[in-house]
């Protein structure tokens, strides 16, 4: 619901939140889109929470998709070129669920008894996402220590802190190193628990962690709360009465912590879909604290890839979007990056200089062309 009625749907929720307005670089005018709260007990889905790890939501996801496909108004669809689009903790769930797509298409190929349709993915787009904690949770300090828009996030002597408790002993770095080598939920509990006290909560202060240029107390985008949990709203998309949207459902989150899922690396899935030839863009917001985009840089250099495919070795360029530099990009071959000036962690809802969300719709409608970013001057 947030990608829906804050970034690329059809409609944007109102500055003064009264209401919705037309959003003329929504995403659905070259593609048909699915808006999927998952896992079960996230935004307006409900029944039985079962799931505590991205690997068993994944299955889920799946199997929603094959019904999705399988009912006959929808048939149309079936054998289209088929994208998965993300943010945040899709980061996590993204390249799970590629990977698992592929892994199923081949397996179909061989056997399929039970009627179920391959489907042909074509492209993976991640927008400042935690993919693997080993590798993005230094940031966090770097962060901190320089961003684009020359915020004091927090005083000198909390960096040091943060510094110190991430590097020390049985500190953040070896204990995400622990969960990830053991796959222990006892390890990868700790590891959350202890990286979010002494690194991540010390060093983010007073600022909105998806967009350090604001405070927590004026938010952007708009919060939903209000409207989505309005009764003629619900009643007119066909959600039950009893039914209430909240942003983060704690007992999900706390189902995720529990399985230990947070600390877990989803790098190597993202490395077999790229390497699959899946068309791969990971774009970031600079002004994201979250997933910032000195990590998200940070794990593009890191990923195991074919040479061919690898971003290691490739050099920043100017992305210009109607004659504005939106960004910086690197490509090679079906894998890109783009880090967005001016965005916090919601790209789409942002513009710079640009309109808000003509940056991402033109990065958006290049991918699923099956395209690597390039520079639109006219």
């Amino acid at each position: 619901m947030i990608g829906l009625f804050r970034e690329n749907g059809p409609c944007n929720i109102k500055l003064d939140t009264t209401g919705f307005e037309a959003n003329p670089h929504s995403w659905h005018e070259n593609a048909n889109i699915i808006y999927v709260d998952q896992p079960i007990g996230t935004g307006y889905s409900y029944g039985d929470r079962k799931v505590r790890t991205t690997a068993e939501s994944t299955v889920e996801l799946y199997n929603a998709i094959q019904l999705f496909l399988a009912s006959p108004q929808h048939s149309n669809l079936i054998g289209r070129p088929f994208g998965v689009w993300t943010e945040s903790y899709g980061g996590h769930y993204g390249p799970v669920l590629v990977d698992y797509i592929l892994k199923m298409n081949e397996k179909l190929a061989v056997t399929n008894p039970n009627g179920l349709v391959p489907i042909p993915v074509q492209s993976l787009g991640i927008g400042n996402g935690l993919t693997n904690p080993l590798i993005q949770y230094g940031a966090y300090i770097t962060y901190a220590q320089s961003n684009p828009n020359n915020i004091t996030l927090v005083p000198q002597d909390a960096i040091r802190t943060a510094i110190y408790h991430f590097n020390k002993p049985q500190g953040c770095y070896a204990s995400i190193q622990a969960c990830q080598s053991s796959l222990d939920p006892y390890k990868c509990r700790h590891a959350y628990q202890y990286c979010t006290l002494k690194v991540f909560g010390v060093l983010v202060g007073d600022r909105n962690i998806y967009d350090v240029r604001q405070n927590d107390s004026h938010p952007y985008p708009p919060d939903l709360t209000s409207i989505l949990n309005d009764a003629k709203f619900k009643a007119s998309i066909g959600v039950p009465s009893t039914l209430n949207w909240t942003e983060c459902n704690d007992d999900v989150e706390m189902d995720f912590e529990g399985g230990g899922d947070w600390m877990l690396d989803s790098s190597k899935h993202l490395e077999r879909v790229i390497n699959a030839g899946v068309r791969t863009l990971i774009y970031a917001g600079d002004s994201d604290f979250f997933a910032n985009y000195q990590g998200v840089e940070a794990l593009t250099e890191s990923l195991n890839l074919t040479a061919s495919k690898s971003l290691a070795n490739q050099t920043f360029k100017n992305w210009v979007v109607d004659g504005e530099v939106a960004g910086l990009y690197k490509t090679s071959s079906t894998l890109s990056y783009i880090r967005i000036f001016g965005a916090g962690q919601e790209v789409p809802a942002y513009g710079s200089k640009l309109p808000r969300g003509r940056a991402a719709k033109v990065f958006f409608d290049q991918t699923i062309a099956n395209h690597p970013p390039t520079s639109l001057v006219h």
